[in-house]
């Protein structure tokens, strides 16, 4: 019976040890029942331990979530993590396989690749950065997308679609975990009000750690002598760890202020010609797909009215006829002018009909900045950029059918009969 005890007692649990030796103890040939007894307890023991053992499933949830999420033995914060989630599991069921040589090599090699790859350090780090700034890569030129509203409310959505927005009041230009910009259209005063041009801009920093927790809120209007130069609570800077700018409200010059978001690595650019304002937005693709409201932004589905300025541009009579408006400039003239601007495709186009039909310099200004900073902030562009300076052909087939004319001209004529009607009781 010693020889068996020696044998079989190296993976016996401490108590299991404890009732063997006080078996060996007992003289067998005085108290043989105690010995039926005590043998019996012994070997229940074994089995409910044996079951009880959850080694199998710890090891089983491991290796599946290893195996699953591709990761690799290695000093990372998310393997610390599986193993942190594998020791404790086994720490749970510890108490019932003291007996499992299975156990016991899990334990001792799970120890060890805690140790060596210095788990404890990794994920005190990580909770320590829970309340920390920390600055976003550098994205990946593929991934950058490009949004940017500018003149005669002229859009380029993130997709590359172009539009001429015809939609009054305010509107989210963009808006996603990071960023709120929001931006607020009015009847232009020249061109008889038909232009909606951008007289608000809004930018909402949302609540961060590279904030300090609070919401920052920038404004930019028409009726403001200049763009500001920092946030609406009178900063500027908000600086990550080591004392480096993560948020930062940066003056180009007098009419152009970027805002920097570098916790998202995003950057939103206004621009002011006059009395026209203009926006853009730059931000990775991974960035504004985290959007709370996709279905309502400008930059993700458009403008619900708009112009058809393919139209408008290949028949300008039709279109003046149905607005009941005349040029400011000669449609030829306007495509020259801007054409010696070396403006090309969508920005050649709305340069053209805006000031074909206000006159309006400061809008060919702000073409001509929206293409310099859509060919310096989006990279891409170049591939997409055909270099037309020349307006579209009229098409040969059935002409186009403006819709909106009848509408528009009854309530023109309704304002000026009242007008009418004011004046005469008036006198």
């Amino acid at each position: 019976m010693e020889s068996v005890s020696r044998s079989d007692g190296r993976g016996l649990s401490i108590r299991n040890s404890h009732i063997l030796k006080q078996f060996n103890q007992q003289s067998i040939t005085r108290n043989p029942i105690f010995c039926t007894i005590t043998l019996l307890f012994f070997l229940f023991t074994l089995q409910t331990e044996a079951h009880l053992c959850r080694i199998d499933d710890c090891s089983a949830f491991y290796s599946r979530t290893c195996d699953y999420e591709g990761v690799q033995p290695e000093s990372t914060h998310r393997y610390c993590e599986i193993l942190s989630t594998y020791r404790n599991c086994i720490n749970e069921t510890k108490r019932f396989c003291h007996s499992n040589l299975k156990f016991h090599y899990v334990e001792f090699h799970l120890k060890k690749q805690w140790k060596n790859f210095l788990c404890e350090k990794t994920l005190e780090e990580s909770r320590n950065s829970d309340n920390r700034c920390e600055l976003a890569e550098p994205s990946h030129l593929r991934a950058i997308r490009y949004c940017t509203l500018f003149g005669g409310a002229h859009l380029r959505k993130f997709n590359g679609e172009a539009q001429t927005m015809r939609e009054i009041g305010a509107r989210p230009f963009a808006d996603n975990r990071y960023f709120l910009v929001q931006v607020t259209t009015s009847h232009s005063s020249s061109a008889d009000g038909l232009l909606a041009v951008l007289t608000r801009i809004s930018v909402i920093v949302k609540a961060h750690n590279c904030t300090n927790g609070v919401k920052l809120t920038y404004e930019a209007a028409t009726d403001m002598e200049a763009l500001p130069k920092w946030f609406v609570d009178g900063s500027s800077v908000y600086s990550a760890n080591h004392k480096r700018k993560a948020i930062e409200v940066h003056e180009q010059d007098k009419n152009s202020v970027v805002i920097y978001l570098r916790h998202c690595d995003s950057s939103i650019h206004i621009r002011r010609h006059g009395p026209r304002l203009s926006v853009s937005v730059r931000a990775p693709e991974n960035v504004i797909t985290k959007q709370p409201h996709f279905e309502s932004q400008l930059c993700i589905t458009g403008s619900s009215r708009v112009f058809p300025l393919a139209e408008a541009l290949t028949d300008p009579i039709a279109f003046s006829r149905c607005h009941a408006i005349r040029e400011h400039v000669p449609l030829k003239l306007a495509a020259n002018r801007c054409a010696n601007s070396n403006l090309t495709d969508q920005f050649f186009d709305s340069c053209t009909f805006d000031l074909s039909i206000t006159g309006d310099e400061y809008l060919v200004a702000s073409a001509i900045d929206a293409q310099s900073d859509i060919r310096f902030l989006f990279p891409h562009y170049q591939y997409v950029e055909r270099g037309r300076m020349i307006l579209p052909e009229k098409p040969q087939e059935i002409p186009f059918l403006w819709n909106d004319c009848v509408r528009y001209f009854v309530a023109r004529l309704n304002a000026a009969f009242s007008g009418i009607l004011m004046e005469a009781e008036a006198a």
